[in-house]
């Protein structure tokens, strides 16, 4: 059952973080030579990030900033779109583009978050409910922990020099301590974080409302990246977005009455954002090809069917734990 949910986790990783999103070229030969290394980067960071986490008794929250640290990390020093003007010929830095930073902060902003949302926490949240039973317990040994550091190194490392090769481009050094000082402080900020609170006796919305709250939030936060307007105002939403849907959400999941179901209906939101968001990425990068709405339209199949095992998880998990609240900032157990 372990090694299942451990499978799960280093698989759903990329597959939300850059399949439903629409990322990946819509042809087989494109995911062969992607796919493999993206699966170690991400599968083996999220599977890192869950199980320190789980192993210190700490929850979502501190996953969360682990994983803001982990979208800094893969962007500033992996890949390096924090800072490449050109890469891929996407000019993803000319909106907002500062160049006493050298970079822009509406990308920087939008892309850290798609990771530490998209690509780390939201496939954690559905791999633990797919997986009830083990949902709060540490999946690995001290042995498997140190293989999923090397294996997301193994990752990070082939995908950085790929990138070089291709670019031979490399971020200035004070750019790169930047980002590692703001990656050290989401890490110590996570660990600061209690790993119990005491719930709260207050009304929670529906888990229909609070899956809204993440589905508008985050069309809303992704759809800014469509839209033209002056850089101050789109950075200015931006951080409205996220302010108002983590107040929303994080004042729900501290009261009382929170239970798995909610858990999981906010990253049915979040998850259902990107099943859109990935037909208008597939049909911009790509054209509209027969493969690519396609391919896309089984990802959002596949997201579903994963949904729905997951909230029958939670519901599991919900009748045997109703006494705890919330699940996210319950400490774990040993394995």
């Amino acid at each position: 059952m372990r090694f299942a949910a451990v499978l799960t986790l280093v698989l759903l990783a990329p597959f939300t973080g850059e399949l439903l999103l629409g990322n990946l070229p819509a042809d087989p030969a494109g995911w062969a030579v992607m796919l493999i290394p993206l699966i170690l980067l991400y599968g083996g960071g999220a599977l890192l990030i869950r199980e320190v986490a789980r192993r210190l008794g700490r929850g979502y929250p501190t996953m969360l900033l682990l994983a803001i640290a982990y979208g800094l990390i893969e962007e500033g020093f992996v890949i390096g779109t924090l800072f490449n003007p050109d890469y891929l010929g996407l000019s993803l830095l000319d909106h907002g583009w500062v160049p006493a930073l050298g970079t822009s902060p509406i990308w920087s902003i939008y892309v850290v978050g798609i990771h530490s949302v998209w690509s780390i926490l939201v496939p954690i949240v559905l791999t633990e409910h797919l997986f009830p039973a083990r949902a709060r317990t540490t999946w690995l040994g001290i042995p498997g922990l140190v293989l999923a550091l090397l294996v997301y190194l193994v990752g990070a490392t082939a995908i950085a020099a790929g990138v070089y090769v291709e670019h031979r481009f490399f971020p200035a050094v004070p750019q790169l301590l930047g980002v590692a000082v703001l990656a050290l402080a989401a890490v110590v900020i996570a660990f600061s974080l209690q790993g119990r609170s005491r719930p709260r006796a207050r009304p929670v919305p529906a888990p229909g409302m609070i899956a809204s709250y993440t589905f508008l939030g985050g069309s809303a936060f992704v759809g800014l990246q469509m839209v033209t307007m002056p850089p101050v105002l789109t950075v200015a939403l931006m951080l409205a977005v996220i302010i108002v849907v983590a107040v929303l959400v994080g004042r729900a999941a501290t009261a009382r009455a929170w239970s798995p179901s909610h858990a999981i209906a906010a990253a049915a939101g979040a998850v259902v954002t990107y099943c859109w968001t990935g037909f208008v990425i597939q049909l911009d990068l790509y054209g509209a090809t027969a493969l690519a709405i396609v391919s896309q339209s089984v990802f959002v199949i596949v997201a579903g069917l994963v949904l729905i095992a997951a909230r029958r998880g939670a519901r599991l998990l919900g009748r045997n734990d109703r006494q705890v609240a919330p699940d996210a900032l319950r400490p774990a157990r040993p394995a």
